[in-house]
């Protein structure tokens, strides 16, 4: 009789590419990013952020134009049918959650505010009073490329008239931004999102906070070599961060196989580290936004297998695979990873496809 753990690790029979044209997992994976790549082909609008403008000045007497102004925005730029336009609450929440100022005047904080509330375009503004004169400005900064596209000012009286001066900038602010800020397709915001977003992505920083995970956790096996064992159930924590340009992958977890002929009982356990690659991809049909994370680790499988004598056993192999997070509410996300374990020894190899779904959380 064969020893269950050569019978175990000797499910060869197929090549590796047969598999992978077989593999419903691999079809899945491919279908995602088709869908995303047709996705691309169309132009999106662009998210507006609305914040109080600050009173320069502090006059007493004109106070409400910090939220008058802003305000008097909304309406013009919904007729342009150009752009989304994010609740004006989230911009002070967000100030608070970064420790500024909910009044801001300055275009580099503006375009920080504007990424970590997930906009495109930020609006500020401040006004000046003199006497009972007035003048606004208006600014629209892209926060990608961290810069004012459009600026407006209009001067008025404080009295009954400025509600018209109001009306008329934001008309005024709503028209050029339409012009200069047109809608524009998923790729391009993806390459300035890759290239300036301030996580794993961005250089500014030697160390990014960890990325957290926990999966429940079911694999196959392939229909030509499940003689013995059948699919899996587990649970499994994975931990992503990034120091420099490199991002570590770390993978541990536990399953317990289902079993057929000569083995009754079968347990994994698994450690794997490696590298991921994370993409940023921005304005997907459906979500907002979503992260795809290809990677690849090695390390141990271990456990025992339980026939008519328990047999622990130590083989060392390696998983690649993709992570898929959609945001779900403030730092978690949730996730989906398809790929495959590959264990091996000196003389073969067993292919084991596996598909998760869990969280994430971004510290």
């Amino acid at each position: 009789m064969k020893n269950p753990l050569s019978v175990f690790i000797s499910f060869r029979n197929l090549l590796i590419m047969k598999w992978i044209r077989n593999s419903k997992i691999w079809i899945l994976t491919y279908l995602l990013l088709s869908v995303l790549d047709a996705a691309e082909q169309k132009l999106v609008k662009r998210t507006v952020l609305i914040l109080d403008f600050v009173n320069q000045n502090k006059a007493v007497a004109a106070e409400y134009l910090s939220v008058s102004i802003p305000d008097a925005l909304i309406d013009p730029l919904k007729k342009t049918n150009s752009f989304i336009l994010l609740n004006r609450s989230l911009g002070v929440k967000t100030a608070k959650q970064m420790q500024l100022p909910t009044q801001i005047y300055d275009e580099s904080l503006a375009a920080q505010l504007g990424e970590k509330a997930g906009a495109d375009v930020v609006i500020m503004g401040n006004y000046v009073v003199v006497g009972n004169k007035v003048l606004m400005t208006a600014k629209a900064v892209d926060v990608h490329e961290k810069r004012v596209q459009v600026s407006k000012s209009k001067n008025g009286k404080l009295d009954s008239s400025i509600f018209d001066v109001i009306h008329k900038l934001a008309k005024e602010m709503a028209s050029e931004m339409k012009e200069k800020l047109p809608p524009i397709p998923p790729r391009v915001i993806t390459k300035v999102i890759v290239k300036e977003k301030g996580s794993l992505f961005s250089s500014k920083n030697l160390f990014s906070p960890p990325r957290i995970y926990g999966f429940f956790d079911y694999s196959v096996t392939l229909p030509e070599e499940n003689k013995f064992i059948g699919g899996s159930v587990g649970g499994e924590a994975a931990v992503l961060f990034r120091i420099w340009y490199l991002v570590p992958y770390f993978e541990f977890g536990y399953r317990s196989v289902s079993v057929k002929t000569r083995i009754t009982k079968m347990d994994v356990w698994h450690g794997l580290a490696g590298l991921a690659f994370p993409i940023f991809i921005s304005r997907v049909p459906v979500v907002k936004n979503m992260n795809i994370t290809p990677y690849l680790a090695s390390g141990f499988f271990t456990g025992k297998i339980i026939t008519y004598k328990e047999i622990p056993y130590f083989v060392t192999g390696f998983t690649a695979g993709v992570l898929w997070e959609f945001p779900v509410w403030r730092e978690w996300y949730f996730a989906l990873s398809t790929g495959s374990d590959f264990f091996y020894d000196s003389d073969s190899l067993l292919i084991w496809p596996t598909f998760q779904f869990g969280i994430g959380y971004y510290f």
